[in-house]
């Protein structure tokens, strides 16, 4: 009897033990991964960045494009991705990147003038004011 208690326990601890091991795994290859998506998505932005500065605003909306992919919440990405697209006249792309940028950080002054910027280009008179008294609000000095 002592024995039966004992392969009872025995086989439901390497289920447990399993389920354990795999939630840590889980949680263990997200905290590895994140880090690797990152370091990826950098990779992009530098070289969109390198692109931007040689003026070849559509080789740099590419790699923009990726590092965004690979990593939504990279703000400075989804940024440099609406400067060029309002660089090539995506004055409707352009906003929805700084909108997605002013999502991602509600302070980013530069973002809510660059929005109001694609406004003004879209005609949209209200919505740039909108985002011009929101850079004034948020720095009140500059």
């Amino acid at each position: 009897m002592h024995r039966h208690t004992h392969n009872f326990r025995f086989r439901n601890l390497p289920i447990s033990g399993l389920i354990i091991a795999l939630c840590f795994n889980l949680l263990n290859t997200e905290v590895i991964a994140k880090p690797k998506v990152e370091k990826m998505a950098k990779r992009h932005y530098k070289a969109g960045i390198e692109l931007k500065s040689k003026g070849d605003f559509e080789g740099s909306l590419s790699k923009f494009d990726a590092a965004v992919e690979i990593y939504p919440e990279y703000i400075e990405a989804t940024l440099a991705h609406g400067v060029a697209s309002y660089a090539l006249g995506n004055y409707e792309n352009a906003k929805d990147d700084f909108t997605r940028t002013i999502e991602l950080d509600q302070e980013s002054k530069l973002a809510y003038y660059l929005r109001g910027k694609a406004n003004h280009s879209l005609g949209k008179l209200k919505e740039t004011l909108n985002d011009y008294s929101q850079v004034i609000e948020l720095a009140p000095d500059s």
